[in-house]
């Protein structure tokens, strides 16, 4: 791609960002949830559309909402307007504002083009858009006087590319869209895939045990259901079970239909094939009353090969395998990717 630099994001390995201004990585909790949070998404995720960037090129639908993460973590982070706009000319000259998945530079990936080999972090953390704005800004703040040196020379501190001023064209176009994000008002609350997964994730395993009721749980909790094993204890079934997670998880923003079917048909996600699976995505079979159009059942992918199962009537909510050979792998469906961007 034209916007890519030999050796983009090529910075040598320096300690794990596990913590930057008192905020990790991974986690999205801060200053960013605004009234009318969701109202707010949606105008933020518009601001720019079809702006012209420069040389004839225009920002599309799904760049606008990269530079609106981009800004939007800038904000959760309280630093000023000066570190978005230097994050977002970096990311167009890198990738022009994608989150390319798939590496055509040695190993460069995502909205900066990082490296993994290089000490920024996983594939599926660099490509996580959320996660790659800050690992931004983590290195771009320990960079001397980063707010008054030019811009190409801040930018080039961080990637330490083979073009050291190709960021310097792009400062007027990214100045303007960063000015109209702020006019724009609100920001989103910004949660990256791979903490809102690891919520969902944690929010199942609390019940890791607790025996199968057909009917049982919702996304308040377990509930006797039908009581289908007889015990007259609450339970959840298996998409009971996911509806709770993610609507704990989500601190009660994403409410999921009831039953698994309905669950996959849910507009709101992204289908994931196996090999993208994350912790955290739910993953679906045909079930013992659905087929691979309509699926009867749903789990929580929990990494390593693995997912939590409420299986059926007298099992245990437990850690089921789907790798390759077993009868889960071979007649698994799709998986579906929680996100809290549009779910409205």
């Amino acid at each position: 791609m034209s916007g890519k630099l030999v050796g983009a994001a090529a910075a040598v390995a320096i300690a794990p960002f596990t913590l930057v201004l008192g905020i990790g990585l991974g986690s999205a909790s801060g200053s960013a949830s605004a009234a009318n949070a969701s109202d707010s998404c949606t105008a933020a995720s518009t601001v720019g559309v079809g702006m012209n960037a420069g040389n004839g090129e225009k920002l599309d639908a799904n760049q606008a909402q990269n530079a609106a993460t981009i800004y939007q973590v800038s904000v959760q982070l309280k630093l000023p307007p000066r570190a978005a706009i230097i994050a977002i000319a970096a990311s167009w000259q890198e990738d022009r504002l994608n989150n390319s998945k798939k590496a055509d530079n040695a190993d460069s990936l995502g909205l900066f083009q990082e490296r993994p080999s290089q000490g920024w972090g996983t594939p599926a953390q660099v490509t996580d858009p959320v996660y790659a704005s800050k690992a931004f800004y983590s290195r771009l703040i320990k960079v001397a006087n980063w707010q008054t040196i030019p811009l190409t020379q801040a930018a080039q501190a961080v990637e330490r590319s083979g073009h050291p001023t190709a960021y310097a064209p792009w400062e007027t176009f990214a100045t303007q869209l960063v000015n109209q994000l702020i006019n724009q008002g609100g920001t989103c609350p910004v949660v990256s895939s791979s903490a809102l997964g690891a919520a969902i994730l944690q929010n199942a395993e609390k019940y890791l045990g607790m025996a199968y009721q057909y009917g049982g749980g919702d996304q308040n909790g377990p509930s006797v259901g039908q009581n289908s094993n007889g015990s007259g204890q609450p339970g959840f079934d298996c998409s009971g079970l996911v509806q709770y997670a993610v609507y704990q998880a989500s601190q009660h923003k994403v409410l999921l239909p009831r039953v698994a079917t309905d669950q996959f048909h849910d507009a709101r996600w992204q289908h994931i094939p196996y090999s993208q699976l994350q912790p955290g995505d739910l993953v679906f079979w045909p079930g013992a009353d659905g087929t691979s159009s309509n699926p009867g059942h749903v789990g929580i992918y929990a990494g390593n090969q693995r997912f939590i199962n409420a299986p059926q009537t007298g099992s245990l909510i437990r850690f089921d395998s789907m790798a390759p050979g077993t009868y889960r792998y071979s007649s698994f469906i799709a998986g579906a990717r929680i996100t809290l961007v549009g779910s409205g």
